[in-house]
């Protein structure tokens, strides 16, 4: 390149220099609003995915746009200008973008904060229905709790993992298998995951009881570890945690826990023969048929899932 060329580079830096700050100042706002939003509205700091995706998709445009300028860098002078000046429009443009997706941002969050908390709230009627609270969901998805009836749950959860790339659970299952508590379980695991591939759903669901009862145990003080009231020691766990992390998540997962023990555990007799969801005290003595049912065996897996998000490691 000539020297005049050159010149005319070094004179033309400038003006890209402010945009780019102001560029860099836009997106560092941008983020501690995010982060400040998940904070203050949401206490497992969940994927807010949904409202920051076009922002993501903005700086994927932007980054394809800088390629073909960086390209033409080592072209004419009057080429690099023109680059430069079609840049610096960009990141104009850029930077008002973000700070559009800022405000955009916040104000979701200001509309969605009293649905989120309700819905945590309400972590209890999801146990009730025989659920327990997805630590996978995002906080716009958990808005659905407050408003679906008991009897549409099951429904809704079933379209829920269809929907999901773990439709089959193989992330589910990598994860349990590197819990340290469920060491011993891993065959058991291991085998559970494959009947339920293969439609085999009937024989899941006595092992997943145990597992999920095991899960339990080991969560509570160890003093309850051979206690048969299984329902007495997970309120006593969720009672200890109310009062000990008042508003953290742990709270809510308890909430969901213990009210799915008591509708799981619940009372099996004659008046519960023609029942089709699994009774805790029916499959294991032989009182109930275990159901052949992709529904409950999701349910247990469901369960086990919420509360292993319980161990510290």
């Amino acid at each position: 390149m000539k020297p005049t060329d050159d010149h005319t580079a070094e004179k033309l830096n400038p003006e890209i220099e402010p945009s780019l700050e102001r560029l860099r100042e836009d997106i560092q706002r941008a983020v501690a609003s995010y982060n400040d939003a998940i904070n203050a509205a949401n206490p497992i700091g969940a994927s807010l995915s949904s409202v920051v995706r076009e922002v993501q998709d903005q700086w994927s445009s932007f980054a394809a746009a800088v390629k073909p300028i960086a390209d033409s860098w080592s072209s004419t002078a009057s080429e690099i200008k023109a680059a430069l000046e079609g840049a610096n429009r960009f990141f104009s443009e850029m930077a008002q973008e973000w700070a559009a997706a800022q405000l955009s941002l916040q104000k979701a969050m200001q509309e969605a904060t009293p649905r989120i908390r309700k819905a945590l709230e309400g972590a209890d009627k999801l146990g009730t229905s025989g659920w327990t609270l997805p630590m996978s969901m995002t906080v716009f998805e958990m808005q659905w709790i407050e408003d679906l009836p008991p009897v549409d749950m099951d429904v809704h959860f079933m379209e829920y993992y269809a929907a999901r790339n773990d439709s089959d659970l193989h992330d589910l299952e990598q994860r349990l298998g590197e819990i340290k508590a469920l060491e011993e379980f891993r065959p058991l695991l291991a085998q559970c995951f494959g009947a339920y591939r293969r439609g085999e759903f009937a024989i899941t669901i006595a092992p997943l009881v145990s597992l999920f009862e095991r899960t339990l145990r080991s969560l509570c003080p160890s003093k309850h570890f051979y206690s048969a009231k299984v329902t007495d020691f997970v309120g006593e766990q969720y009672d200890n945690v109310k009062q000990n992390a008042e508003d953290s998540i742990e709270v809510y997962l308890w909430m969901s826990l213990f009210a799915f023990v008591r509708w799981f555990y619940h009372h099996y007799g004659p008046g519960q023969a023609n029942a089709t969801r699994p009774f805790r005290h029916g499959i294991p003595h032989g009182t109930q048929v275990p159901p052949n049912e992709r529904i409950e065996a999701l349910r247990l897996f469901h369960a086990l899932s919420t509360a292993t998000t319980l161990y510290k490691s």
